[in-house]
């Protein structure tokens, strides 16, 4: 048997060698191109972080939308059955809207006050953005007990009760709107009202009809103040401090809102006017909001004199 020169054979065991090497280098990665990549990812996670926050928070805004819908059926069947009258606010003993809601929905519960009611239980009453900023869940909702003659009450008094009728333009007037976040609550009677619905017993009469014992049927907008813009520029006052309708709760663009024309969308703050001083455009924005709201005489007065949106928005009668 013949063998290759030593030569020829310790080149082909060089040149195998080399072979094998060469492929094994082909399969590894320099550190490089590992950085290369790790680069791209975290450009891709950068570009695709933002647009999967909207669409979550768009997400959250559809069903906010919905609820309102679910909200309005009820108010639309109620008052199909009461000659078209729909509760607005409510005082101790009254049915209160979130009541409405739920018999509504089918719940034949007997409640003697609102506060038995376990909204903390029930999605319907949840505005998934808004339930991000508290604790425990609670009403996100709130219904629009503006008297619509302000001028005529010669202050703010809470509507129990009204008509669809009481409007000439009810698919302009908001009826419920997203409640303020509570992290951006300022209002004191909302605050104990939250506090006291997880730690008051509310089925002891004795609770309920006390007064000072604040709950669900306190934290509807009565006053002028409780709307989400107010006219006054100090953030101090106590009217700038009694916000109760959320201000740019979605996409921080707006908030939702069901009309008593039933149907629902959103609501922007008032645009900003650089021709006006800085309190001509905090009370231009409060007009905005209180036409929203079906007052009336916002502007002027039948008298002649200077409209609602002049007047305290802390003033009530008893």
């Amino acid at each position: 048997m013949l063998l290759a020169p030593p030569t020829l054979r310790s080149r082909s065991m060089v040149a195998g060698s080399s072979s094998r090497s060469g492929r094994s280098r082909r399969y590894g990665f320099t550190l490089i191109e590992v950085l290369v990549v790790v680069a791209i990812i975290a450009l891709l996670i950068a570009i695709l972080m933002p647009s999967l926050s909207a669409a979550r928070a768009s997400a959250r805004n559809t069903q906010c939308l919905t609820n309102l819908h679910q909200f309005n059926l009820a108010f639309e069947n109620y008052a199909a059955s009461w000659k078209g009258v729909v509760p607005r606010g409510a005082g101790p003993g009254r049915p209160h809207w979130t009541m409405l809601v739920a018999r509504m929905l089918g719940d034949k519960t007997n409640y003697t006050n609102p506060n038995q009611l376990r909204v903390d239980k029930r999605p319907i009453y949840h505005c998934p953005e808004r339930e991000r900023y508290q604790p425990k869940p609670f009403a996100d909702y709130v219904i629009n007990a503006l008297h619509p003659d302000r001028y005529a009450m010669s202050g703010w008094k809470e509507l129990e009760w009204g008509r669809q009728s009481d409007y000439k333009r009810p698919s302009e007037v908001v009826l419920i709107i997203d409640a303020e976040r509570m992290d951006r609550m300022e209002d004191q009677d909302v605050l104990s009202a939250y506090s006291n619905y997880y730690t008051l017993n509310w089925d002891d009469p004795s609770v309920y009809n006390n007064p000072n014992n604040l709950g669900l049927d306190t934290i509807d907008v009565w006053l002028g103040a409780h709307l989400p813009e107010v006219n006054t520029i100090n953030p101090n006052s106590p009217a700038a401090k009694r916000r109760r309708a959320a201000l740019n709760m979605h996409l921080d663009r707006f908030s939702n809102a069901g009309f008593m024309d039933g149907h629902a969308g959103g609501l922007q703050a008032a645009p900003k006017r650089p021709d006006l001083s800085p309190q001509m455009q905090a009370t231009e924005a409060y007009g905005l909001w209180l036409r929203r709201f079906g007052v009336k005489y916002v502007d002027r007065l039948p008298n002649g004199n200077q409209g609602v949106k002049y007047m305290s928005p802390i003033d009530s009668i008893p």
